[in-house]
């Protein structure tokens, strides 16, 4: 009789997808950045799809939280600016829905961005990364065509 290795209970890591619009039309979802948050910690982490499915793992229940306008040059850190400051006015007592929330009514407040500056378009979701790893939902890969000894 054999003997079946117990495996890992899975992990949700609640987390918010960014898709630039590119010509009006979003990206593809395997080419939106995923921020993922812990309450507990205050962290907060950024990684692709491929880093999620890398470590086994899927994106579940992802909805549409809205389209938001931001300069061109906080495009790529102004969300995690935004989960940031979310769990720090909140505290560790908050759960995921609130910081949801809490992103939301940002984004709204956020819509007008200066008329003289270059703005980038996001659509901008929620959802959970699952998979079998404890704090972990980005696994980081070496790519196969990179040299693993230099000359």
């Amino acid at each position: 009789m054999r003997c079946l290795p117990s495996r890992a209970p899975r992990q949700r890591h609640p987390c918010i997808l960014v898709a630039p619009i590119v010509y009006q039309k979003p990206v593809p979802e395997s080419s939106r950045r995923v921020i993922a948050f812990r309450i507990d910690t205050g962290d907060v982490e950024e990684g692709s799809v491929p880093a999620v499915r890398a470590g086994k793992g899927r994106i579940k229940g992802v909805e549409f939280l809205g389209r938001v306008k931001v300069p061109e040059e906080e495009q790529l850190s102004i969300v995690q600016h935004w989960l940031r400051t979310a769990i720090k006015e909140y505290g560790q007592s908050i759960s995921d829905e609130r910081i949801f929330e809490a992103v939301r009514s940002t984004m709204m407040e956020n819509q007008t961005p200066p008329a003289d500056e270059r703005i980038v378009e996001f659509e901008i979701f929620k959802g959970y990364v699952v998979n079998r790893l404890k704090g972990r939902p980005f696994v980081q890969k070496r790519p196969s065509s990179f040299p693993t000894r230099l000359i």
